[in-house]
């Protein structure tokens, strides 16, 4: 009898759920207008599009000042021509590796050597960098003919400078007086280069998960769209949106010239994408159960066959982590059954 009532709790609710959600999707093409109008008002988690671009600039600036308190440099010209020319990183390639220039030789002075603090290796030593120069005319030709002005790689060059001497370099004791050693690790020392490229991420928003990652959900609970998984249930994800995307490309072209609207076409069109993928699903159409264990799938869209055949490789917290997303106590009671069954097998 239980087994009867398990099985009609699962299909019946199987049926009903995917009728809101393909009803959900012919309305929305009917009526994209008022979908346009969500996108625009929740996309950004109650965030409104002026708050999203001063996160940005929030965020550079706030580089800016870190790196000024750690080697003394202002960043802020390479931040302007970065932010003012959109697109150009991938013409700086050169300034991130270090086979495109040397140190002018003569121009190495070194001061005080003192043991490394890393206890791993002991017979490391870091050398106190008084000065030096870059030798960079093969690279200043090679980028001037990307056009990238004098101005730009001299800023970068003083910044990476400026790290160097302030954090000095490590080689081994053997090579404490050896200035061409000590030459090699400067170029090939790889914070500088991070530090730029860590730059450059922040300048075109590539960590602006706090305002564009978002994922994108469907209330059987609600029969809505929701914008956050937040204080609600029954979520079945619809869409999400991702920072190695093209939409996200999209995003940071339109922030930056304030103009949002073909970023929120976008977003409708992936809605109304998603509701069509996920309309075409059947109950013979099992999903994985860790789909639901991220709250990605409410529980109420598997069968009892297919929970039984996979529930055995979950654990205790999977089931919390699923009954949270789960509105139904019944629902509730027929995961745990089915749950408790696979473990007595």
């Amino acid at each position: 009898m239980v087994e009867v009532i398990t099985k009609e709790i699962g299909i019946n609710q199987i049926s009903n759920s995917f009728k809101k959600v393909k009803d959900y999707y012919l309305n929305s093409l009917n009526n994209k207008e008022s979908l346009y109008k969500r996108v625009e008002s929740e996309i950004f988690d109650g965030s409104s599009f002026e708050e999203v671009k001063d996160y940005f600039v929030t965020q550079t600036n706030k580089k800016i000042d870190e790196l000024k308190v750690d080697y003394g440099y202002d960043c802020t010209n390479i931040c302007n021509y970065l932010r003012e020319n959109p697109g150009i990183e991938s013409k700086l390639e050169p300034l991130l590796y270090r086979s495109w220039f040397s140190i002018k030789p003569g121009s190495l002075i070194i001061g005080k050597v003192s043991p490394s603090k890393n206890d791993y290796f002991p017979n490391d030593r870091c050398v106190e960098i008084i000065d030096f120069e870059y030798e960079c005319d093969n690279l200043i030709v090679k980028l001037s003919n990307n056009h990238i002005p004098l101005s730009f790689i001299k800023d970068v060059f003083a910044f990476y400078k400026a790290m160097i001497l302030s954090n000095g370099v490590v080689v081994d004791k053997s090579k404490v007086e050896n200035l061409d050693e000590i030459s090699h690790e400067i170029c090939t020392n790889y914070k500088p280069y991070n530090e730029l490229q860590g730059l450059i991420d922040i300048v075109n928003r590539k960590y602006g998960e706090r305002v564009f990652k978002q994922k994108i959900y469907f209330s059987l609970l609600k029969n809505d769209l929701v914008f956050s998984n937040n204080d609600c249930e029954d979520l079945l994800l619809i869409a999400e949106l991702k920072t190695n995307s093209v939409g996200f490309d999209l995003f940071k072209k339109c922030v930056l010239t304030d103009e949002m609207k073909e970023f929120y076409d976008y977003v409708v069109k992936r809605i109304i994408s998603g509701l069509k993928r996920q309309t075409s699903k059947t109950i013979a159409s099992e999903y994985n159960l860790a789909l639901a264990v991220k709250g990605h799938v409410p529980i109420c869209l598997y069968t009892d066959e297919g929970i039984r055949s996979q529930i055995y490789y979950y654990g205790i917290n999977d089931i919390k982590s699923i009954i949270r997303n789960t509105s139904d106590p019944n629902q509730v009671k027929r995961l745990v059954k089915l749950w408790v069954d696979s473990i007595d097998r």
